[in-house]
């Protein structure tokens, strides 16, 4: 967990530090990025079980606030999935008989 974190923070760090010259990070679009987390928590607690609209609406959105703030765009979803829904598992020791996991 650690070496995702320090790895998040590297491209953060090179994402906004070390970009094009020519066209320097618009940090103000970035607010469209926190305004996908936020559609997307939103789906969290509505309990939007399917996530293909996290995709459809939330993704889109982070995507267009990382394009209009000059970063790359590959990184939209990366704001978005830690708020999809859990998948949940069974764990059936008879036919009838079946325990949910978390």
């Amino acid at each position: 967990m650690l070496a995702v974190a320090d790895d998040a923070i590297g491209l953060g760090i090179i994402a906004v530090f070390y970009g094009d010259a020519a066209n320097p990070a618009q940090p103000q679009w970035l607010l469209l990025v926190l305004a996908a987390m936020g559609v997307a928590y939103g789906m969290r607690r509505a309990k939007v079980s399917s996530w293909l609209p996290y995709i459809a609406v939330a993704g889109p959105l982070a995507w267009t606030g990382l394009v209009l703030a000059h970063l790359h765009p590959a990184l939209a979803l990366v704001f978005v999935v830690p708020f999809l829904p859990k998948r949940r598992r069974h764990r059936c020791h008879r036919a009838r008989a079946c325990v949910r996991l978390r």
